[in-house]
């Protein structure tokens, strides 16, 4: 099976990709109006997700979709994407997500890397949050071998 695609989540100005969700969906296209199809076959729900915490609330301010017909959501009118894996691009949302569960979010190695150019610490590469209402309720902090633990789980058990 080909790995798909993550949406993102932003806090504290670093990047997680979100790698495990419990008691899904973390997001319900249709409740939007949007009914997006296939990007490719490493994104079959056709849209990533970029959320961020704030305020300890769950919001999008992104979406990147594919959409035969677009319209406008939140008084934001998309920007149709050309040569690009989606269609089309909301951004500048702030819809605060209803969302109750738990979130599996892992950093963007990659990101760590260029901020710490000597050497970067595992100690703390991801985080498992929770969520009543979209509001957050605990965050750990998770180091390398946790990460790789509550994957399993998350896995196991979706």
């Amino acid at each position: 099976m080909t790995d798909q695609k993550r949406d993102i989540l932003a806090y504290n100005g670093r990047r997680y990709f979100i790698h495990g969700v419990r008691k899904p969906p973390l997001f319900h296209p249709s409740e939007y109006g949007f009914s997006p199809y296939m990007a490719s076959t490493d994104c079959r729900k056709g849209y990533i997700l970029h959320l961020k915490l704030e305020n300890n609330l769950l919001i999008l301010h992104e979406i990147s979709i594919n959409l035969k017909t677009a319209m406008i959501v939140c008084g934001i009118e998309p920007v149709r994407l050309e040569d690009a894996p989606f269609s089309h691009l909301y951004s500048g949302l702030s819809i605060h997500l209803s969302f109750s569960g738990q979130i599996l979010a892992i950093r963007d190695i990659e990101q760590m890397k260029e901020s710490n150019n000597d050497s970067f610490c595992l100690s703390e590469i991801g985080m498992e949050v929770m969520f009543e209402n979209g509001k957050v309720l605990s965050i750990t902090f998770l180091n390398q071998t946790e990460c790789a633990e509550k994957l399993m789980r998350y896995r196991k058990f979706p």
